[in-house]
């Protein structure tokens, strides 16, 4: 009993002899200067690292997936698939719901769970001139799309030596919208590729309820772009046309997936004909 309460004893002395003092003790403040550094490092560059160990800087998360996530799939327990028989009898009368997911159809509708939409046939005009440039060319051009932080940047093919005046992209873009007056509003820059990086040229901004509403009415739409460009040129008046839709598959009456399943046939003649072909 007497050693147990002479350890006992000895521990207590040891436990409460050390204690947290920087302003006394170098090694704890050399520490606390460290733990700083780090947690400050993580803050400001949180997305450099995550890039580094996930390979992307960008996390695929928002208010509005979290509400559909937690209230209409149950946080995941149910993703509403089996809503589609119930679809196709009960609207039947209602061509656009018939065979659909009803609980994306009511996330679409509240504004929580995103919109297919296809911007095609893109455009960018009156663009400014280059003023002393090193080596006088046209530049290298390509049209950026930033729809909000879920989804990846999308890019049109790169143009080289394109007409300022007026330049056409054939890439067709499919962004995912969400009907929402509180989502960010869709960035479309015009880039300039430099040897060492791409320069911004053009930028506008608009709303992605305007967006969904022009791509339902499969409207052609023109906008007048302002950025970098009016700093350099005041006089210059930027604009870019989008050919605003809905993709086919969207539209479309959807039982099992997203896309109809193409099966191509051969022709009975050529087949037959491969088959008595001899090996030379």
């Amino acid at each position: 009993a007497r050693l147990a309460a002479q350890a006992a004893a000895r521990y207590y002395d040891r436990a409460h002899a050390w204690r947290f003092d920087p302003l006394h003790h170098w090694d704890q403040l050399i520490t606390l200067a460290v733990l700083v550094i780090i947690v400050t490092g993580l803050l400001c560059y949180w997305r450099a690292v995550f890039k580094c160990f996930y390979g992307d800087d960008r996390i695929r998360c928002d208010a509005f997936y979290l509400a559909y996530w937690g209230l209409l799939e149950c946080c995941g327990a149910c993703d509403g698939q089996w809503t589609r028989c119930l679809s196709k009898i009960c609207c039947a009368c209602c061509p656009d719901l018939a065979g659909r997911n009803l609980k994306k159809v009511c996330g679409e509708r509240l504004g929580i769970y995103p919109i297919a939409v296809r911007v095609s046939n893109i455009v960018v005009g009156r663009l400014p001139q280059e003023q002393y440039p090193w080596f006088s060319r046209s530049p290298d051009l390509f049209v950026q799309v930033i729809p909000d932080e879920m989804q990846p940047r999308l890019n049109t093919e790169l143009v080289s030596e394109a007409n300022v005046e007026c330049v056409q992209f054939t890439s067709s873009l499919a962004l995912l919208l969400k009907n929402n007056t509180w989502e960010s509003p869709v960035r479309f820059v015009v880039k300039k590729q430099t040897l060492t990086r791409s320069k911004d040229v053009a930028e506008c901004f608009i709303c992605p309820t305007r967006l969904i509403n022009w791509a339902r009415k499969n409207k052609k739409v023109r906008v007048q772009m302002g950025g970098p460009c009016r700093t350099w040129d005041p006089t210059c008046m930027p604009w870019i046309f989008l050919d605003m839709s809905l993709p086919v598959e969207t539209a479309d009456k959807r039982h099992e997936g997203s896309f109809r399943t193409v099966i191509s046939k051969l022709n009975s003649e050529q087949s037959d004909s491969e088959h008595h072909l001899s090996p030379v």
